[in-house]
């Protein structure tokens, strides 16, 4: 007996609901609008020339050098209209050759500074032989110079700590 008035009961509700909450239909949706990306490589090497980044085409984007807090680095940019993406990469954080002794001490510590990182990650680049930092963003909603500058600062700032790490690992 009370199977069947919970079974009335939950009909009674269903057939109260509104039409957002019964569930799918037989009418098919719209497809999903392409995403058309405005961001390329001339916006981003545009907003680097701002912060006095000045560099060289590559195939991959655009090398360049940047100073912070007295210290160097080589860095990558590129961005993806296709795809909507923006990459930032800096490129020498630590030397680690695959035939190095410590390799495996070195990337056990990589992963565990990646696991945690707020924004970025390390990736060790086997054929150059370097451990990089480096962070992808969708640029679908576009790309402020302001934001470009905020992921720079943040992977800058904590590129000297985790080279200090990785190069005390070994």
């Amino acid at each position: 007996m009370r199977a069947i008035v919970a079974i009335l009961a939950l009909s009674a509700l269903l057939s109260a609901a509104p039409a957002s909450m019964a569930g799918p239909t037989t009418a098919t949706s719209p497809a999903p609008q392409a995403a058309i990306c405005t961001v390329d490589l001339e916006l981003v090497k545009g907003y680097a020339a701002r912060l006095g980044i000045i560099g060289q085409a590559s195939e991959s984007g655009m090398l360049g050098r940047v100073v912070f807090d007295g210290r160097t680095f080589d860095l990558l940019l590129s961005a993806d209209p296709a795809a909507c993406l923006c990459y930032l990469a800096l490129l020498d954080l630590c030397e680690l050759k695959a035939d190095d002794p410590k390799r495996a001490v070195v990337l056990q510590r990589a992963m565990e500074l990646n696991y945690e990182l707020a924004m970025g990650k390390l990736e060790w680049d086997r054929k150059a032989g370097t451990i990089r930092l480096s962070h992808s963003f969708s640029t679908e909603s576009g790309l402020s110079y302001e934001q470009f500058r905020g992921v720079l600062l943040t992977l800058l700032s904590a590129a000297q700590p985790l080279r200090s790490e990785l190069k005390s690992a070994r």
